[in-house]
This record gives C-alpha cells, structure tokens and sequence, in this order.
C-alpha cells in the first residue's frame, strides 16, 4: 500500500495529550494506512523527555523525531511528499473521516488551495477573539459529503486557509515557500506561511470542508513561549500536572468524545480520563565484564560482538545479553547496527530465505586516481555483510557494474586490473561517447541482474557497514521498495541544512529494488535535466512520491570533495543559510519561468504512474480470480 499522506504532529511537553490525539485520530481515520504519521516534539525537562520515549515504545508504527533544529526537521519530512497533514497535540478527533476521499476531493478541485478538518457549519464561534463569527455558504461537490467554501469572502477561522493545526496540503502547493521561508517553531512556521496566501486567491481561492468538523483543538494550556495566544490557565491543566496524571498511567478517554458537538476549531473543555495499564521497562543490571568496553581498543563494537560470543559460547547467557545494552551506554549513536548485529546474531542459526540479490552500479568519469579505493570499498562491505547474513556469498550473490563514460584518463585501465581479480563479480561496461552520470546509471542498471539496485560514484566510499544495514532493513521491513542512509563529509563549512539536504537527493547513498527503478523510467535522460543537474532530486522525488522507503541515519557513506566535483563546485552554497530573510520574493525570475514546466513534467509522470498502478492492480485482480 503505498501512503500517499505524509502526517506530522507539532507537540511540546503534552505527552497525555498526544496520546490523545493519537487515539482518537486512529479511532475515527477510516483508511489509517494511506498516512505516515510523524511527531516532531521538544521537552523543557527530563520527565516530559522520557514520557515521549514511552509514546515512541508504545506506537511503533510512528515516527518520533526529537527536535533538534525545527527548520530541517520539517523540510525533511516534506521533501518529495505529495500530501501534507498538519495537526497539533491538543487536537481531539470527533467523527469518522476518509483520507482516500479527501485526496480525490483535492484531485479533482485543483481550485481548493486546501482541505480543512477542523471547519465546517458548525464553526459559528471565533475562540481567539472571543466573539461569533459567520459561517461562509458551503457549496456541494461531487462527494456529497464534501462541500467548498470561498476562504477569500470568509472571516475569522474560515479566512486562514493556510493553517498547521488540521489541514491536508497539496505538498506541491506549499513548497516552494516551505523550503525559503524562515521558521523556527509551528507558530511562526504558520504566521509567515500565511504571508503568501495572497499568492493563491485567483489560482486556489476554495477550502475544502466536511459538513461538520471532524477535530478540534482543546487549548487547556499553552507551552511556547514566542506567542501568548488565548488558552485556558487552570493548574490543574498545567502540561507539569498532566505530566504527573500520565506517570500515575491516566490517558484520555478517546471514546468520550466520539460525535462531541463543538461550536469553534478551538474550544476549552473538559478531560475525560481513564486508567491505563503502563508497561514498566525494567532495565537489566550490567555486569562487571563492561569494563572490557572501556579500553581504548581501535573497534570497541567489534570487542562488544567477540565478548557476546564468548560468554554464548561459555552458557552465561546474561552476560551475553547485556554485552551490547553496557556497549550503548557509552555508545548510543550506533543502536541502529547493533539492533541488526544482534538480529543476525540471533536468527544466524535458523533457516532462512535466500537474500535478494545485490548489483552495485558505477559511474565512472576520470576518476582512475580514485575508483580504486571505491572498488576496495564495495568489495570490503560485501565480505562484512558476508560474516553475518546467512546466504550472502558475495562471490555469487553480488556483483559490481562500472561504467566508463568516455573517460580520458585511465579509468577503464584501472577497472580492467579488478576485473581479472575478482572475474565473477566485477563487470565494465564502456561508452562510446560521453552520456552523462544519469543515463550511465540507467545503462549499468540494464545489465544489472540484482534484485537490490546500489548506486555509488567513482570518488566515494562504502563503509563496511552499508550494505549489511541495507539489506537488513530490507529483510525485517519487507514492505519497503527503498532505503537511504546518512552520509560522512569532512568538511566542517557545511551547514546541518545542506547536508541533510544532501542526504535526501544523492543517488550513492540509495539503494532501491530494481522494478522500482524501472517503473519510474530510471534518472531522466533529457538535455535539460543535465544542464540543470537535477536528474538526481527529480529520481529521489518520484521515489518518494510513489515508493514507500527508510531513512537509515548511520552515516555509511563517505562522500569525498575533490576539485572541480559536485560537492566542491556547490561549496560556496553549502556554507550559508538557505535564506537570511523571510522575503516575500521567493523564487528567481528563473524559477519562476521554469515552474510551470517543472509542474507539468511532474504531472506528465505522475499521471503515467498512477495508471501504471491501476493497470498492474487490475492484472493481479484478474491473476487472484
């Protein structure tokens, strides 16, 4: 099922009302598996940060994301998505609601600049002024369920069609500012959003609606501290005291509220709790051998694995169990390799189905002083994945593919030497002209035979770790089509924006099943594409809008700059700001002439895929009969 919402959750020291909303939202959404949904949350102490460490064990299918800087934890979210969901902790969810039919809603009334669950013919009461406020004539659509309103006739909460709290963007719509504008927290990401709604009273002046709002938010208390909006201020209702009612194992009773007639999006009552069971996570005990992870040994991880063997082996199966939790006390920047570390270690023994097979595509352009170390590099990770995954023989299971692009120095040269070397892994393949990284791609993908697609420029490293993470992601997430990991870049002027950024569009840091890759059409080939550089984020962006994947945050890529490459020509860029100012002129006079193009080619494509899967469905009907 590929999810076609991407939902995030603004929350700050609410964990019961997170809960909450959590419940309810999940109580009343009738197709709960067309969303991801994702909290960005901050605490202003330990308590509240171990509540949220609860939720995050206690949803597992959420996605928790600490906030660290609120500016590129948002945009990461929202990069590549097509439908945006914006909700806040307090929200409360009241009656069913159908994401798929809100989605066709929005297909099909390009007019409608959004689609409000908050709003609708009960809404006859402005909470933030303190005064009534008139409800616009809803017009009917074609769902007679749905209905439009003019947002640019309306007044009070009907006249902010741009709203963080309970509403469904195109994401298309709202990225081009999304990605200039400055912001720092939910309040001044809708204040300065809502400066360009100017931009959208002749091409989007509708809102979309239910008859009666599906949500409301309950503003029993308030948290930031950048803007004093209207709330309540009992203190019983302080987030301290509704901190301690969640310690004692009280949540919201959800139930309470199904159908609750509200007259306003934001409407003080009361909480109606319940008790509810807390499933204690006792910590084990860690025992004297941790001290052996203390030294100053060059790999203390690979220490932590020869000490759990050795106490397996000698029947202490405690100390073999708390071998790794003593390791991520000092260590816990790598819990994702040990998770799988432990997994295989775990499962080494039991039959298992055979891996899906690797192919790792190169690109090689002039690159003969260091495609060498990239080779070496491949070849060490695949004998790492090798020690650990039960069939995955790399001799048999992988293979490397490089393609030389009319290289003028001796690249093809030095390729030759590991093809005599290593005969049944290693393939060249050479251009006869010069095509470009994105059609050489395409091409070593051709004549790949792997299940798995890797993709890795002559320049860069794998680290030892890449693959294995990869393909364990892969076999414990069998519903994924592609994951993506952290890359290393020693260059300390780049900015924690830019290198996410570039995490999110390179191609080195992917891998992908190879059917995914050949239903989008692999990187485009046209001229323009290439002159702009932008085959790369136009590939990543039909993944992320049509393909379900995972971010893996190990850094297990090592991205090199060397003069006159990518990394070093975008430099200068990467080492300021995205934007100084929050300016109203958010695109170039270039961008502006390209946009529509841009637009129309992603509609082209989308429109081509989207039939594609309504094809293939149809094929597997028709297979299943």
């Amino acid at each position: 099922m590929i999810k076609s919402i991407q939902g995030i959750i603004f929350s700050k020291d609410r964990a019961l009302q997170l809960d909450g909303l959590l419940r309810s939202f999940a109580l009343h959404c009738q197709d709960i598996e067309l969303v991801d949904l994702n909290i960005i949350y901050t605490t202003s102490n330990q308590t509240h940060n171990q509540q949220y460490q609860q939720l995050e064990q206690e949803y597992p299918k959420y996605i928790f994301v600490k906030e660290d800087d609120f500016h590129i934890n948002l945009l990461e979210l929202c990069n590549g998505k097509e439908y945006l969901l914006f909700l806040v902790d307090d929200n409360i969810f009241v009656r069913p609601f159908n994401l798929q039919e809100i989605i066709t809603a929005l297909k099909n009334q390009p007019e409608a600049l959004s689609f409000s669950l908050r709003l609708g013919e009960n809404n006859n009461y402005f909470y933030m002024k303190d005064w009534s406020q008139k409800v616009p004539e809803l017009h009917k659509t074609d769902n007679p369920l749905i209905f439009s309103f003019d947002w640019t006739k309306a007044e009070c909460d009907f006249a902010m069609p741009i709203e963080v709290s309970s509403s469904i963007f195109r994401a298309f719509d709202l990225w081009p500012f999304l990605s200039r504008i400055e912001f720092s927290n939910p309040n001044s990401l809708e204040h300065n959003l809502a400066l360009f709604r100017h931009r959208f009273r002749d091409i989007a002046p509708n809102v979309l609606c239910y008859q009666k709002s599906r949500t409301f938010c309950n503003p029993i208390n308030i948290v930031n501290n950048t803007c004093q909006f209207r709330s309540g201020n009992r203190k019983d209702y302080s987030s301290s005291a509704l901190s301690q009612l969640f310690e004692q194992g009280l949540r919201i009773d959800v139930h309470q509220y199904e159908d609750y007639q509200t007259n306003a999006c934001h409407q003080e009552v009361e909480l109606r709790l319940c008790k509810k069971e807390v499933t204690k996570i006792n910590k084990a005990g860690v025992a004297d051998f941790t001290e052996a992870l203390k030294d100053d040994s060059a790999d203390k991880l690979e220490t932590a694995r020869n000490l759990k063997k050795l106490f397996s082996d000698m029947g202490l199966h405690d100390n073999a169990a708390n071998t790794y939790k003593a390791y991520l006390n000092n260590h816990p920047e790598d819990r994702e390799l040990v998770s799988a570390l432990n997994f295989w270690e775990e499962h080494n023994s039991k039959a298992q189905a055979l891996p899906p097979s690797v192919s790792i595509i190169i690109p090689a352009y002039n690159c003969s002083s260091t495609i060498n170390k990239s080779l070496d590099s491949i070849i060490t990770a695949l004998r790492y994945c090798s020690e650990i995954i039960p069939g995955t023989n790399y001799e048999q299971w992988a293979e490397i593919i490089v393609v030389n692009d009319n290289s003028t120095d001796q690249t093809a040269a030095t390729v030759k030497t590991y093809c005599v070397a290593e005969p049944h892994k290693i393939k060249l393949f050479n251009n006869r002209e010069n095509l470009g990284a994105g059609p050489s791609r395409n091409l070593g993908v051709h004549h790949a035979s792997g299940d798995l697609i890797f993709f890795l420029d002559g320049d860069d490293l794998f680290l030892k770790e890449h693959i294995f993470l990869c393909l364990h992601t892969f076999t414990t997430k069998p519903w994924l089509h592609f994951v993506h990991t952290g890359i290393r870049i020693d260059e300390k002027k780049i900015l924690p924006y830019w290198k996410r950024a570039i995490e999110n569009s390179v191609p080195f840091n992917l891998c992908v099943r190879r059917w995914c890759h050949d239903c989008i059409g692999g990187y485009p080939e046209a001229k323009a594409f290439q002159s702009m550089r932008c085959e790369d984020a136009f590939y990543r962006t039909l993944l992320n809008r049509f393909f379900l994947g995972h971010k893996i945050k190990r850094e297990t890529i090592h991205h090199f700059r060397y003069p006159g490459n990518a990394l070093d020509r975008q430099m200068e860029k990467f080492s300021n700001p995205p934007t100084k100012t929050c300016s109203e002129e958010v695109m170039t006079k270039e961008e502006l002439a390209v946009f529509p193009e841009i637009k129309q080619l992603m509609a082209t494509k989308t429109i081509e895929l989207e039939n594609n899967f309504k094809a293939w469905q149809q094929n597997l009907r028709q297979c299943l009969k």
